[in-house]
Order: C-alpha cells, then structure tokens, then sequence
C-alpha cells in the first residue's frame, strides 16, 4: 500500500516486486499512474496516514482481501529478495505487527531498526511508521488512529500500547531490508505540512494516551537466527547480535559504532523462552 506522489521510488521496484505481492497506491497529489499496474488507485491530498484513512474507508472489502498489508512511503526503495523473504516470516510467524530493517546505507533515526545479519527477525518493542507491515486484525485496531495527527509521529508508541492489551509483541524483520533514501523530515509529506510540529504533534498524542516514550527504552526481547530456525535468547542475543554487526565496521564505521554503543546501553534480551512464546502468543514459533 503506497502513499506516493510525483518523487516517488516505486516505480524502480513496482513492476518486478508485483509479481510477489499486489500494489495499491494513494496519490496525495496529481501524478499520473497507470490503473493497470494497481489492484486500487486513490487520490487524497494530505499526510501519509490521513490519507491511508481516507483509502481504506472508500475501499473497505479491500481489508478482507489480504492478510496483511505493508505500509509503504514514498522514499523507500524496496529490493525484491525483500519481498519473499518478508512473505516467509509473515507465513511462519504471522506477527500483528513488523517492519523492514533498514539497509545500512539507509537515513536511520533510531539504531534499534539497522539490519543486523544474524538474525531472520527480532522481536522488538519499536517498529517504525515509515513502512510498517500490519495483519487484517490489527490494521482494524490501528485504523481510527490513522489521522489523528499530520505527522504520524508517535503512532508507533500508541502501537505498541495496542500490543500490550493483546499480549503480544512487534518485530524487526532482517531478513527484508529496505532502503530509507532521504534524511527523516526531508521527503514532499514533510513540506507539505507547513508550520506543523511533529515534535509537538507527538507530544500531544502520546499526552492524550497517557504513554511516557522515555519510560521505556527501545529494547530487543528476543531474535530468530539466520543460519537456523531457533530463537536466540538472553547472554546469547547479546554476543550474536555484536557479530551480525561486525559487517558493518569496514564499509559504515560510523553506523557500526552506533549500533554497538546501543546493544551495549539497551536492556538485556529475554532469557525465558516461555516468555517468548507467550509474548508471541498465538504467533508462537514452534519449538
């Protein structure tokens, strides 16, 4: 589901990627698109969620349709190994909610969302609005949220709230990176937004919600390896995922020491793995 406009990358991966999945695109502005190559084409001027609102509320059955639904920006340039590979996990682990990683050389805000090559995926208690990948069920629990400020920001606090009353937790898929193109706050949604603060935007939601960001530090909780399916828990999460970021001390020194000081600031991982298991709840992995 892409929320686009003139600048947008899709159209360097749209054609091959749609042989994987199916594509619908929101036009926030007058760019002119093909309807053949989406199974919906919407125009709605505004922010990417306000927008992603107002399509889904004009195209209900679609939600029916689909199990789930990746929410995708403009900037992102998505490889087509990323495509299978998140379709694997999702068929496997069929998380309510997951995002991309971000390839290294990718605009990164937060450290938490860099790829990190020994894992399949991490469980995390953060995934970002840029494109996160949302079941039918949640989409339904997340939807009267889209909108409630220009920005987005915040959303992902409020998600990860929502999780909380379903016993359940988020993930960072590694094995689907993602490549974010321009610095945060740069792209045309931004522009568009004039004299809104996404600082104070954020603010205010997270005030309405009662959510304190900083109370709770962006934590991995557990990782699937790479090299075999099993999860990877407490001591041993730690020491795995400082050498699935050791590829990045040659060609991004300075992504791979901030990544290191994170692993090394954040709370430990989980070291129950029925903890994990219930956290996954019905999502659970087999043993």
């Amino acid at each position: 589901m892409l929320r686009a406009g003139a600048g947008s990358l899709h159209r360097s991966w749209k054609r091959v990627c749609a042989r994987e999945v199916d594509v619908a695109i929101s036009l926030y502005d007058d760019s002119a698109v093909d309807a053949a190559e989406f199974v919906a084409v919407h125009r709605c001027p505004g922010s990417k969620f306000g927008g992603l609102a107002a399509f889904f509320a004009e195209n209900p059955a679609i939600i029916d349709d689909y199990t789930h639904f990746w929410l995708f920006e403009d900037d992102l340039y998505l490889p087509f190994d990323s495509v299978p590979a998140m379709r694997a996990v999702l068929d496997r682990d069929g998380f309510p909610l997951c995002g991309p990683s971000l390839a290294p050389e990718s605009f990164a805000t937060w450290p938490i969302t860099i790829r990190n090559r020994a894992f399949q995926w991490r469980a995390t208690n953060f995934v970002e609005i840029m494109a996160p990948v949302m079941s039918r069920a949640f989409l339904r629990r997340a939807l009267p949220l889209f909108g409630a400020n220009y920005s987005g920001w915040g959303y992902e606090w409020v998600w990860q709230a929502m999780l909380g009353e379903m016993g359940a937790c988020s993930a960072i898929v590694d094995s689907a990176p993602v490549v974010h193109t321009r610095p945060v706050g740069s792209g045309n949604l931004y522009t568009a937004a004039g004299s809104i603060s996404p600082h104070a935007e954020m603010d205010a939601l997270l005030a309405k919600h009662g959510i304190d960001r900083h109370a709770v530090p962006f934590r991995n909780l557990f990782g699937m390896a790479r090299a075999e399916r099993r999860l990877v828990l407490g001591a041993e999460f730690s020491a795995v995922a400082l050498e699935g970021c050791a590829s990045l001390r040659e060609h991004h020194p300075e992504t791979y020491e901030t990544c290191r000081a994170f692993l090394a600031e954040a709370p430990p991982a989980l070291d129950s793995a029925a903890e994990a298991a219930r956290l996954m709840g019905t999502w659970a992995c087999p043993p």
